[in-house]
């Protein structure tokens, strides 16, 4: 914590990013492998742990790490957070998504569909950090991501945290079905579902030296894709049910 927030002093050398960087994906492991080192961390009163990090989400070279240790905390300490927290690191990441890539981008998609999750985060407050055009962006990105990606051991779960995050704002504002399926979400979700066999990687959890080493254990990906098209669309997400068990 010392190191990754700089409190040896802060400078804008090559070493200082280096540690704080090294620092910062050590808490981020750290904090997915067990929910109480999340708790101990945002129990450290020396340090404003959430503030820093969403001050680190506008902060190019601090993004991923940010985002990768905020999801992480709203997983497993969600109810030592709260809405004053978790709010503004929302608008924050939704607004970078747009130019995000690889790594960053999952792990932006992955806060943000977790947070939207949060049953105390509801409709009307998703909708206030972004506009119906910012909605569209977003959903286009989304679309285009699932669309070219390849596996990958750099953001191997690209594909689970999009369809999530798809289920999350669909549960959250159902509003929102028209421009998914209007920027192509569904025909993305089908192209996930006839290649789910090619992503091994996927149905893994826990990764160590970009290599899976832990089988998931949450919902399966062929799951999630079928819930996120019947909210999207529920008779044409029954029509595509109904053809494939003639096959």
């Amino acid at each position: 914590m010392h190191a990754f927030l700089g409190r040896h002093g802060s400078s804008n050398t090559t070493d200082d990013h280096m540690l704080r960087m090294v620092a910062g994906e050590a808490l981020s492991k750290l904090s997915i492998e067990k929910p109480s080192y999340c708790s101990a961390m945002l129990e450290e009163a020396t340090y404003d742990l959430i503030g820093n990090l969403q001050k680190m989400l506008g902060e190019d070279k601090y993004r991923y790490v940010a985002a990768s240790l905020l999801w992480s905390l709203s997983v497993h300490s969600n109810d030592k957070m709260g809405d004053q927290h978790l709010l503004p690191a929302l608008r924050v990441a939704l607004a970078k998504m747009s130019d995000a890539e690889g790594k960053t981008l999952e792990a932006l998609i992955g806060l943000n569909s977790q947070i939207i999750c949060t049953s105390s985060i509801h409709e009307d407050k998703v909708k206030e950090p972004v506009s119906d055009a910012d909605v569209a962006n977003l959903a286009q990105k989304m679309v285009d991501t699932l669309n070219s990606i390849k596996q990958s051991p750099e953001y191997p779960r690209m594909r689970r945290v999009i369809v999530k995050m798809v289920i999350a704002v669909m549960e959250s504002c159902s509003d929102y079905a028209t421009t998914f399926e209007r920027k192509g979400m569904m025909a993305a979700l089908s192209k996930v579902e006839r290649t789910l066999k090619l992503y091994k990687v996927e149905k893994c959890d826990v990764f160590y030296y970009k290599a899976g080493v832990v089988l998931e254990t949450e919902e399966p990906l062929s799951e999630l894709v079928a819930k996120a098209k019947r909210l999207i669309d529920p008779a044409a997400a029954a029509s595509t049910r109904m053809f494939s068990s003639f096959q």
